[in-house]
């Protein structure tokens, strides 16, 4: 058996592991049925299998990595499910045209995907990464939906002219920057939705002819000269800089971070180096006084501390020079 279709039924319980004796399969469709349990393993063992859809179940768990390793896959839909958790990547998937996970609670990083894929709808998970720049170069791209997320970071407006782009919905995320009137577009764009992130600059005039016949939605921003609802700029200015942390940002203050430890270190090393070293000073000296008083004064031996102030010292130096090395790199 090479096709296997068994949806729009009431079939509940765990996928059957009898399915996995199929050897030669090729596409197996189980959508609008009621399976439960988690992904079996087994679904990516299939060599030849190029549709795999599992939609609208009540499967839950996450995406096994061993999907990864699916080399001919072409179509992988877990759409209307209860997953979650990182996606794997799928950048070895150099057949995959179809990834469609949306309503689901996959996240937070975007899924890695090779640049042949066509379909890339992930649409209300829990997606919270920027878009990676590497979506410029998925020259096939034809739809692109990763609304109702909480994707930050800036929008690259150069997705308007792919040339093979003809549906974007960014709607519902927290995307920043700054659009211009003469960005240009592919003439075969039949929807953009930017509604409800912190887009700021202008609506390209490439989109604004087709505002009226409803395929395209901007509300929600904050562009200049446009009606409808658009909050003010200061508003997105305001919500970039508190939702949007840059990875040198990040950098700058793990290695502050870092200095503040390291200096803590050596004030914890050189206070300890002058606490030894002035109960080392009163006791010699009080065995001093105690050798003046006299022959008759019994000497009292004591086991001397074994900690070595100089070595102390030595380390408490060392991690000063750590400590500059780091503020140096800062």
């Amino acid at each position: 058996m090479e096709i296997l279709n068994l949806s729009s039924n009431y079939i509940n319980g765990f996928i059957p592991l009898e399915l996995s004796y199929l050897n030669n399969l090729q596409t197996l469709v189980l959508d609008h049925n009621k399976f439960t349990g988690q992904i079996p393993l087994w679904v990516s063992s299939f060599n030849d299998l190029a549709v795999l859809s599992l939609k609208n179940n009540s499967l839950f768990g996450s995406l096994p990595s061993s999907i990864s390793s699916s080399e001919n896959l072409r179509v992988l839909a877990m759409a209307d499910n209860h997953l979650f958790g990182e996606i794997p990547s799928l950048q070895n998937l150099t057949n995959l045209q179809i990834l469609d996970l949306k309503n689901n609670y996959f996240g937070p990083s975007f899924p890695v995907l090779h640049h042949k894929v066509v379909t890339v709808d992930i649409r209300n998970n829990s997606f919270k990464s920027s878009v990676p720049n590497e979506l410029n170069s998925y020259f096939q791209l034809e739809k692109l939906d990763i609304s109702i997320n909480e994707l930050i970071g800036p929008f690259p407006p150069s997705l308007f002219s792919l040339p093979s782009i003809n549906y974007i919905d960014i709607s519902g995320n927290k995307l920043t920057g700054k659009l211009f009137q003469n960005t240009s577009c592919n003439a075969h764009l039949v929807l953009v939705n930017l509604s409800s992130n912190l887009l700021t600059g202008e609506l390209p005039a490439c989109l604004r002819e087709n505002v009226e016949e409803g395929a395209v939605s901007y509300d929600g921003n904050c562009l200049s000269g446009e009606e409808g609802n658009q909050k003010p700029l200061s508003f997105c200015h305001n919500e970039a800089l508190a939702v949007e942390v840059s990875p040198q940002k990040l950098r700058h203050k793990e290695r502050k971070a870092m200095a503040v430890l390291v200096s803590s270190l050596v004030g914890g090393i050189v206070g300890l180096a002058v606490i030894v070293g002035l109960s080392l000073w009163v006791f010699q000296r009080r065995n001093r006084r105690a050798a003046v008083k006299g022959p008759s004064t019994r000497l009292i031996t004591e086991k001397l501390s074994t900690v070595n102030t100089v070595k102390l010292i030595s380390d408490a130096s060392k991690i000063l020079s750590l400590s500059s090395l780091f503020d140096l790199s800062s």
